[in-house]
């Protein structure tokens, strides 16, 4: 799949349906199934010429918070993808390439009950306002009953240009995005860009 991001931000929202990660086959010392998932992503951003330009974070959607929230904050996922620096855990950059495994702790609170989703957003952006192509080649989910360590990270709390803080730009882009009734500004993840997705948006932009 290939995305060519009109902006600075490119994303690709993934949706897993019956996502049962409960491993029947181990048990935990409590005698309960370990719900963990492993993730493997592979993706090029051709642009990706020097140190710098382009990172990318991936986002699980907690249905408690009803946000998004970043995912394997021990990884360099936040500041993810200079294609070039090498030294980031299990990355092996290669030519404008990355191939990146992460696994997710009791992953199963971020399946929805009921309907079984797992939802995913990967997010690549450059800082300096680049415009790029992703060329997305693998995401996938498996079931493991060996986790890496990883901590969560922050809930995107209306952070939405994905820079790390909540500011003003985030209002701007959230209005340009809103206004234009793109798909980044459906909050509520309806397939429709209305009046609840501002009311979303003001709520987690003001919450403390």
């Amino acid at each position: 799949m290939v995305i060519n991001a009109s902006s600075a931000i490119a994303t690709l929202d993934v949706l897993f349906r019956n996502a049962d990660l409960r491993d029947e086959e181990f048990q935990s010392p409590s005698c309960e199934p370990v719900p963990n998932a492993r993730v493997t992503i592979e993706c090029r951003v051709p642009e990706a010429t020097v140190a710098g330009q382009f990172f990318g974070q991936v986002y699980l959607y907690n249905w408690d918070e009803d946000d998004w929230q970043l995912a394997g904050a021990e990884f360099p996922f936040a500041t993810w993808i200079n294609t070039l620096t090498a030294g980031a855990p299990n990355a092996q950059p290669y030519g404008g390439s990355m191939r990146l495994p992460f696994d997710v702790p009791d992953a199963d609170r971020y399946v929805e009950q009921g309907s079984g989703e797992l939802r995913m957003r990967l997010v690549i952006y450059s800082p300096i306002g680049l415009t790029h192509t992703v060329h997305w080649d693998l995401v996938q989910l498996v079931r493991t009953s060996d986790p890496l360590a990883a901590s969560e990270g922050a809930l995107r709390a209306g952070d939405h240009n994905y820079d790390q803080q909540r500011d003003l730009t985030d209002v701007a882009a959230f209005t340009v995005d809103y206004n234009a009734s793109s798909p980044a500004a459906d909050y509520n993840l309806d397939g429709v860009v209305d009046a609840d997705d501002l009311q979303r948006f003001v709520t987690l932009y003001t919450q403390p």
